[in-house]
This record gives structure tokens, sequence and C-alpha cells, in this order.
């Protein structure tokens, strides 16, 4: 059962190498909120949805940071502009599995794009050799953070001004910035727990209000009444 786990998990770390190697190549995509629907067939892997942020800086990161691994156990990565979009093939081996990959990505990467693969393992799961295919639709959805119309947005949806918000997060895409710059109390939650957190686009030398715990950063709420905060007093007050 074990070797067949890791067969498994080997097989989703070449798919994900093969993909970083590919995404080293390809234009930077607009910055904001993305949503990416996978598909695989010919393996027993879930379909996935998912959202992240990124901007230039973040999509810069994530690539150097999987790109050097990606070197090294990748013996071929090609990458090929066309006429419609890009194609790239590549060749990747972990813990003894091999998987050679063929992609084509068209679309915009504005707006939307889609990447096809084809991929053939010389040991799946089960021992034997394996072919799977898999598609990524991705789409742009809107602003993220630290983009202030996002903060905003929220603001509007639940009803309540900037500056009766309390923002806590590790930093990460400059969240924290973002808050601040709309009037929210902006608080880092520095923990110990996330001292190896994976982080992109941090803060840079954040001189805000810090907390080592949820409990510890709710704290920060008594600065958002009305007595202690004079922004936020009834006009007249």
């Amino acid at each position: 059962m074990r070797g067949l786990l890791s067969l498994g998990v080997s097989t989703v770390a070449l798919t994900l190498f093969a993909a970083s190697a590919v995404a080293a190549e390809l234009p930077l995509r607009k910055a904001g909120l993305w949503e990416m629907k996978v598909v695989k067939t010919g393996s027993k892997l879930p379909d996935m949805t998912m959202q992240h942020c990124t901007d230039p800086t973040t999509d810069k990161e994530m690539s150097n940071s999987v790109s050097p691994l990606a070197k090294q156990i990748c013996s071929k990565q090609d990458v090929v502009k066309t006429a419609t979009g890009y194609v790239s093939d590549s060749v990747c081996t972990v813990s003894g599995v091999s998987m050679t990959t063929h992609a084509e990505i068209v679309g915009d990467f504005n707006a939307g794009y889609t990447v096809t693969s084809k991929s053939h393992s010389d040991k799946g799961p089960t021992g034997a050799p394996l072919d799977t295919s898999t598609t990524i639709e991705a789409k742009w959805m809107g602003a993220c953070k630290p983009d202030p119309r996002m903060y905003l947005t929220a603001c509007r949806r639940l009803d309540v001004d900037p500056q009766r918000c309390l923002y806590i997060g590790d930093g990460g895409s400059r969240e924290l910035s973002g808050a601040r710059t709309v009037g929210m109390t902006a608080v880092q939650l520095t923990a110990p727990d996330l001292a190896g957190h994976l982080r992109f686009n941090g803060e840079r030398g954040w001189t805000g209000r810090t907390a080592r715990s949820l409990t510890e950063a709710v704290g920060y709420l008594d600065e958002l009444t009305p007595d202690r905060h004079p922004a936020l007093a009834p006009a007249g007050r």
C-alpha cells in the first residue's frame, strides 16, 4: 500500500514540476484573482477547482521557487511559441518514475487560457505504465489583494466602513499594506507555526501591528470602538 501511495505522489509531483517548467517560459498573467479548473482522465485523482491571487512578482517568485529543482529532475524542458499559443515538451523523473509530457497552451493571459496536456509515465500506481490527459481552464475573476478594490468590495457587501474592519493575515501578497491603504486596522499574524509557511510577495519591513495568535490579534478590536477611534464617533459627538 505504501508503494502505491508513493507512486501516486510521485506522479502528482511530476505533473507539478512539468507545469512549473512550462510556466517559467510563459508570459506573466494579469494581476488579480484566477480560477483554475483541473480535469484529469486516466487517473484516480479527482477533478479540482481552485482560486489564487497573483501578480507579476508572485508569479516570478512561484516559478523561481520550483525551477531549480525542476531543472534537476527534468532532462527536457522545451517551450515553443506558436501562432495560437505555446507548445511544451518535458521529460522528468522523480522517485524512479519517469514522465513524458506534451502540452498545448492557448488563450489570453489577461483574461483566460487553457492548457491541454498528455502524459506517459513508465510506472503508474499499479506498477504498470500509465497514460493520462489533463485539461486546465484558467479564468481571471477580478481584483485581488493588495488592490484596494478587493477590500472596498468586501466592505460594501458587509455594509461596514473600512475604519471598522480588522484585517489579519500573514502578509502574503502585501495584503496588510493594501488593507491599511483603505483605512482598515491591519495586523500581521506571526504565530510560531507560520515560520516555515510558504509565502509569496510578502510584506517587506512591516512596522505595523503584529500578533502571535488570533486571540492576541482580536484584542485590537478595542481600537475600533468610537471611544478609542475618534474617526468612528457619530457626527457632532
